[in-house]
């Protein structure tokens, strides 16, 4: 049956007033024929490394599913609840980390359990138009998820969530706005989501001008009656003299910088009174209410701590590594261990009972005043961390060697200038900050687009109805209630056709005979 486009809404649609003229409610189980995945055995190696794609949950990706990281053999699929879905068919991850995650297979493919499927009903739902409407829907879902503190859908859950039906061609013509409207949005976040790498090349560039004498060239020929680096070079080694009464090592690396001519070039040994790290056996000091922090590598992040972690810790008073490991504000902090070897920030605030542990080292400037000046040496691609990519040893597990940490080669710019520097780079690095925040602003506008993109769509209000299209028309039209009751009766029919088959099979020529 065929309704009259006429002024009025149609019976059936009045049922449902908050839905669009010619719209049904109905629930996402009506979209198609629903099936769930499986795993084959790990424990036989003949069902992996075949030629039938099998996704997991990680490889959904909210558009189409191409490729997947493994494939399993046919012999899999034979002993496994895994079963071949054909292209087209929709994929919900239902746990884990990636719940809620879509995909539209592209490809012939099987799935594992984590995923539930859809072989969507062509003769009722543009396929897209189901996969935008649980795009929609996902927090809801996750929000309706079982388990706690990690929710977990289920596919009673998903099949029994509601659907709102289009007429089919509505659907269509839904399906290609959204396309649109989201292209252009995708295109603002890809543009975007490139913006971060842009600032980090831009604040090494800051980095490396800033540190080869480039930044204040301008400077130094409007200063030239300040004191000389000459005398603060001396200072320090006099200080570090009366501290340490050690001599330092010889700086390594110097053949490569290019630097003014009035800076001085000296070790990180020369310019320190203290290069040490931590202890390594205080574990058994860990108390989740010991007053002192023991700073780890997770801590140091370049050009700054990260206090978000804190692990804490009881030291007694005697214990032999207390004094040696504490750390006071100036303070410059390297990891040398693990997978953010070099990585250097310094302690910009009073700190109390702050002590590192054996994979960060602590270096203390004879000065304080450089203090600001080395931690941007240290950081700079083209200086500290040049000399620090050479040095670092150990695939599996990155370190860096006292020694190296002694011998590295660090320039000593006049005092004056040092601060300048400082000044100059602080600026240019707010003015990256400040981009950083607008951009974050603008994509979570981008992602609240989007949801509100789709939110309209499902409300009818981004395309001309089927309804006000065929009364501008002057046509009939088919709503979705009407479809969908035509199409169930056809899934019934084929249903009970099946059953009857299956039974007069079973029961064969000679059933009931002796």
């Amino acid at each position: 049956m065929r309704a009259k486009a006429n002024a009025e809404p149609a019976l059936e649609d009045k049922n449902h007033d908050d839905l669009p003229e010619g719209w049904a409610a109905a629930t996402i189980d009506d979209a198609g024929h629903w099936l769930t995945g499986g795993t084959p055995s790990r424990r036989v190696n003949e069902y992996f490394n075949g030629s039938i794609p099998w996704v997991k949950s990680g490889d959904l990706n909210d558009g189409l599913v191409t490729n997947t990281a493994e494939k399993i053999t046919k012999v899999a699929l034979q002993n496994s609840a895994a079963r071949l879905l054909p292209a087209g068919t929709l994929s919900i991850a239902l746990y884990g980390a990636t719940i809620g995650k879509l995909g539209l297979l592209d490809i012939q493919a099987a799935t594992n359990q984590a995923c539930a499927n859809c072989i969507v009903d062509a003769n009722l739902v543009d396929r897209w138009y189901l996969f935008y409407y649980l795009l929609h829907e996902r927090q809801a879902l996750i929000d309706a998820g079982q388990g706690g503190a990690q929710p977990n859908l289920t596919n009673q859950i998903v099949r029994n969530w509601p659907f709102i039906l289009a007429p089919l061609h509505e659907q269509h013509r839904i399906v290609a706005k959204v396309e649109e409207l989201l292209e252009n949005v995708n295109a603002s976040r890809e543009r975007l989501a490139k913006v971060p790498k842009i600032l980090k090349a831009f604040r090494q560039s800051v980095l490396a001008a800033a540190c080869s004498g480039r930044l204040t060239e301008d400077w130094r020929d409007g200063h030239t009656e300040i004191e000389p680096s000459s005398k603060l070079l001396d200072r320090i080694l006099q200080k570090r003299k009366h501290l340490s009464g050690r001599q330092p090592c010889e700086p390594d690396g110097t053949s490569s910088l290019d630097l003014p001519d009035e800076w001085a070039v000296k070790s990180m040994d020369a310019l320190t009174s203290r290069i040490t790290s931590g202890s390594r056996d205080w574990k058994k000091y860990y108390r989740d209410d010991g007053p002192g922090t023991f700073i780890m590598a997770q801590n140091i992040r370049p050009l700054f701590f990260d206090s978000s972690y804190r692990l804490a810790v009881a030291p007694p008073q005697d214990d032999r590594d207390r004094a040696r490991s504490l750390v006071r504000r100036g303070d410059i902090l390297v990891t040398i261990v693990g997978a953010n070897t070099g990585d250097v920030c310094r302690i910009v605030f009073p700190i109390k009972e702050h002590y590192v542990c054996q994979s960060v080292a602590l270096m203390r400037p004879v000065d304080l005043e450089t203090a600001p000046w080395l931690e941007l040496w240290l950081n700079s691609p083209s200086h500290g961390q040049a000399q620090y990519k050479t040095w670092i040893y150990g695939e599996g597990r990155p370190h860096l060697s006292f020694d190296n940490l002694k011998a590295t080669a660090a320039a000593l710019p006049p005092l004056e200038e040092q601060h300048e520097i400082v000044r100059r780079v602080e600026i240019l690095f707010k003015l990256g900050h400040k981009i950083e925040k607008r951009v974050a602003a603008a994509t979570k506008r981008a992602d609240k687009l989007t949801q509100a993109i789709l939110a309209k769509a499902f409300r009818g209000e981004l395309v001309l109805t089927e309804a006000e299209l065929a009364r501008q028309e002057g046509r009939d039209y088919e709503p979705a209630s009407v479809l969908l009751e035509r199409i169930k009766a056809k899934r019934n029919r084929a249903a009970s056709a099946s059953k009857n088959g299956a039974g007069r099979q079973r029961r064969g020529p000679n059933a009931g005979k002796n």
